[in-house]
Order: C-alpha cells, then structure tokens, then sequence
C-alpha cells in the first residue's frame, strides 16, 4: 500500500476521533459554558479551514465544468461560422451546393440571431427615424 494512502488514512482516523470527541463534549451538559466557548474558540477556525479543504475539490470540479460548457459553445459558435463562410464562399464561387445543406446553415444562423438580443440601435423607432430622404424632419 503507498506511504501517503496509509498516512491519510490515519489522519481521517485522528480527525474522526477529534471530532467525535468535540461533539461528545459540545453536546454533554455537565460542561461550563465557559469550556464550550473557549472549545469553540481553540478548534472553531481549524475545522473552518478543514472544512474548505475538504469542499474545494467539488468547487474545482464544478468550476470545471462551468469553464468546459462555456468553452464547448464557444467552440460549436466557432465551427457554425466556419460552416457559414465556407457556405458564403462556396456559393459565390457558383459551386453546387445541396440545398439541405444550405438549409441546415440557414437554420442555425436563424437560431444564433434569435438567441442574442438585438442590438440598442435597432428597434422600430431608430428605423423610423432613419426613413425619409435627407433634409425633411425625422419621425421621432
């Protein structure tokens, strides 16, 4: 068996007792206040400290995954714009492209606009006022 699995092992054990041990004592009765105060003062900030060594491993894990989601879709997004460029192009080469696939491009661009809010300058107002040849007053 490896040194450090023996050894860690053995500190579970010791933390076991301690913390048998100081609960035995927290919770018994026949204990001044006074001793259950100055208990939780002596182990109070070690089992603080235990206790975030013991959690960081599943905040890592779930930091983790957060990054690799948001790094999977930016990664989908990046290969969508790919499979839209080398659509652009092929078409203004006047390749034969299938329709299906025209389609399929055309849907995912469709539900990339729908998911990203629009822009602040765009909107029925902005639109109006911009129509009109130059020179008459604006629609506000």
């Amino acid at each position: 068996m490896d040194q450090r699995a023996i050894v860690g092992q053995f500190l579970v054990f010791l933390l076991d007792r301690l913390l048998k041990d100081l609960a035995r004592r927290l919770a018994g009765r026949h204990h001044p206040p006074m001793e259950s105060n100055a208990l939780l003062h002596d182990f109070a900030r070690p089992l603080f400290d235990l206790s975030e060594v013991l959690n960081a491993p599943q905040k890592r894990k779930d930091e983790l995954s957060a990054l690799r989601e948001k790094l999977s879709q930016e990664a989908q997004g990046a290969a969508d714009d790919a499979e839209l460029e080398i659509m652009k192009t092929s078409l203004r080469q006047q390749l034969l492209v299938p329709q299906e696939a025209i389609f399929a491009v055309v849907r995912k661009l469709m539900e990339k606009q729908f998911r990203q809010p629009p822009p602040v300058e765009s909107g029925l107002l902005h639109d109006m006022s911009q129509a009109g040849p130059p020179g008459h007053p604006r629609i506000i």
